[in-house]
């Protein structure tokens, strides 16, 4: 199995057609912390990688190296960052000699009901090279369907459906346990949307 089959560039670049791939989480990994990666749809390569920090400002380092998440490593892609007063989480990548620019942000809100304990919503703002924020909206995830008509899927905290100008951009939809179906498309790069879909497998403060 290859650990790097994708460029910084391919990583990097917005998508210009749809992208699909697998998500696996491992709760427990060799370093003791969780780990989440993402393969090809045939899992034969590793795309990229990220490894889940508790209670820290640094909740996810970015690689794609499965053992290498040092931010000064020729595999680092970048970082999430979030702080504890917040539901909200800032994603920066690593680009030559910049350490930190800023490419997104996810915010979560949580929808208490009579019926049921809660709903959460996400919203997600990514930002072009100048900074300008790119709107992205989020669907009703039973939407997902227009994708995927036939798709047996688990209700989960984590499956989103966005779009951006009235086409799909990004969806998550956990499949098995620890197993999800990643679909990233314009104006997400495989970077964005991979990092983006992380902060939903945090429990957020109030849940």
């Amino acid at each position: 199995m290859s650990e790097i089959s994708f460029s910084k560039e391919d990583l990097f670049q917005p998508r210009k057609e749809r992208f699909t791939a697998i998500m696996t989480r491992r709760k427990k990994s060799k370093s003791g912390k969780p780990r989440y990666y993402l393969y090809t749809m045939d899992n034969q390569n590793l795309i990229i990688c990220s490894e889940y920090h508790v209670n820290t400002t640094i909740p996810f380092r970015i690689s794609q190296n499965i053992s290498d998440f040092n931010p000064e490593s020729e595999s680092y892609l970048g970082k999430i960052e979030h702080s504890e007063l917040s539901n909200k989480y800032t994603i920066f990548k690593k680009d030559g000699s910049e350490n930190k620019i800023k490419i997104a942000t996810t915010r979560f809100e949580l929808k208490f009901h009579k019926t049921t304990n809660h709903d959460r919503e996400m919203d997600i703002t990514l930002y072009s090279d100048n900074e300008e924020p790119i709107p992205v909206n989020r669907e009703e995830f039973n939407k997902i369907k227009e994708l995927y008509p036939d798709l047996e899927f688990i209700q989960s905290m984590q499956n989103i459906y966005f779009k951006y100008e009235g086409k799909h951009c990004l969806s998550l939809v956990q499949i098995h346990p620890d197993e999800f179906l990643l679909d990233i498309d314009a104006p997400f790069s495989i970077f964005s949307g991979f990092a983006s879909s992380l902060t939903t497998m945090v429990k957020i403060k109030g849940e």
